[in-house]
């Protein structure tokens, strides 16, 4: 069976068991067609997984970030099986953690580094915060891009090298934590433009199901990663928070908002640091 035809069966039997979960908790509407839009849309903007054409409108808009968790899951999924198979192959540490780093920029399509980087050039050129969004918006990239791009990468191969396999599963979770608590903040955060994607998604959302839904993902990632490893799981749990609290304040502060783009730096930061909190603990267990 070709791999891709494999992969959308996975994840079409991911969505199947997340929307019935989520109907019976009352976070998605009794419709079908709205839920099965937002998924479609999530996947479409936030990853490559071919999925089949959607409207970007209407109700299925209202769902997108209840759904973009999942697209860490097919993250998540792919980083640990590549590291059995690595680990099979016995391949080195250090070109396993290579693959490991690039998987998720190849499924993603680098959307989330290149918010990242645009944030990077932003912050680094120390103007004020008009001239700053300007930056973002820039589609040039600058020198403080490409040595924050360098540093995350770098941070990212020391904390992935040797990691033991508990500590990949743990992180392979962290995938969906970290897009629950991304989700969770371009609702909650006041935009800092009044337009683009954030201001798309945000304004489309429904709210309190998609938060409620959020909160679900995040508990349930909270609960599996201690059952895997309870000190490694409170290790990246404690990362993520501090993520949640610190960059919110860091956004305010330099861009008056949240931004699309602030949600990809984000993200980038909040697996990285979950990432070496991993590799510190079990370095240390």
């Amino acid at each position: 069976e070709p791999v891709g035809a494999a992969v959308l069966r996975e994840l079409h039997g991911a969505f199947v068991v997340d929307v019935h979960i989520l109907r019976r908790l009352k976070l998605l509407p009794t419709g079908g067609d709205h839920a099965a839009a937002g998924f479609r849309i999530a996947f479409s903007m936030y990853s490559r997984i071919p999925m089949p054409r959607t409207d970007w409108d209407g109700a299925g808009m209202r769902y997108v970030m209840a759904f973009f968790p999942l697209v860490g899951a097919a993250v998540g999924a792919a980083v640990f099986a590549v590291d059995r198979l690595c680990a099979w192959l016995s391949l080195p540490s250090l070109l396993s953690a290579v693959f490991l780093i690039l998987i998720p920029v190849l499924i993603s399509g680098g959307i989330h580094l290149d918010g990242f980087m645009d944030v990077c050039d932003a912050m680094g050129s120390a103007r004020d915060r008009e001239r700053k969004l300007e930056i973002m918006k820039d589609s040039h990239v600058g020198s403080f891009a490409v040595v924050g791009l360098f540093v995350l990468f770098l941070l990212q191969l020391g904390a992935w090298y040797q990691l033991p396999a508990k500590a990949v599963l743990v992180l392979a979770l962290g995938f969906v934590l970290s897009r629950a608590c991304s989700a969770y903040l371009v609702i909650r955060e006041k935009n800092a433009r009044t337009n683009g994607l954030n201001v798309m998604f945000s304004g489309a959302a429904e709210k309190k199901r998609t938060l409620a839904a959020l909160y679900v993902y995040m508990a349930a990632c909270a609960v599996l990663m201690l059952l895997i490893s309870i000190p490694v799981g409170i290790g990246v749990l404690a990362a993520a928070a501090a993520c949640l609290v610190i960059i919110p304040r860091i956004a305010r502060k330099q861009f008056g908002g949240w931004t699309g783009d602030v949600a990809g730096y984000f993200l980038q930061i909040c697996e990285a640091v979950m990432a070496l909190a991993a590799a510190i603990i079990a370095a240390i267990i």
